[in-house]
């Protein structure tokens, strides 16, 4: 069934409802009634969690098939870079603006410093 479906990737993505509802813009009791079989599943839900979890909504209809859909690099670059346009982070916005005025070599010692910072954060909480 759809629903053990859905309730399949919730856990997948190891969220809880409320959280799996918030990514979703949707309430905890919205999703529990689709998890519990107890509401109809509308297709705007459908096409939310395709979207926002890249499932396959073959996959999400029948259970035929792969589960996610495969991202290129490049959707998963135009995905951040949507993101970034609806931050309500404005250091962020305007790090990553500033960093597209840099040459290539200071991009470069800029993409080391970040790679060095995520091995240390890996070490601290692995």
């Amino acid at each position: 069934m759809i629903s053990e479906r859905i309730k399949e990737i919730r856990k997948s993505q190891k969220l809880s409802r409320e959280k799996f509802a918030e990514k979703l813009g949707l309430s905890r009791g919205v999703i529990e009634n689709i998890e519990y079989n107890r509401a109809e599943i509308k297709d705007l839900y459908i096409q939310l969690i395709c979207k926002e979890f890249h499932v396959n909504e073959h996959w999400l209809h029948t259970g035929e098939g792969d589960t996610y859909l495969s991202i290129t690099e490049e959707e998963t670059l135009a995905n951040l870079l949507f993101s970034l346009t609806v931050t309500q982070d404005p250091t962020l916005k305007e790090t990553i603006l500033n960093i597209t005025k840099l040459s290539t070599a200071d991009v470069c010692i800029i993409k080391s410093m970040v790679d060095a910072l995520l091995d240390k954060q890996k070490a601290e909480h692995p």
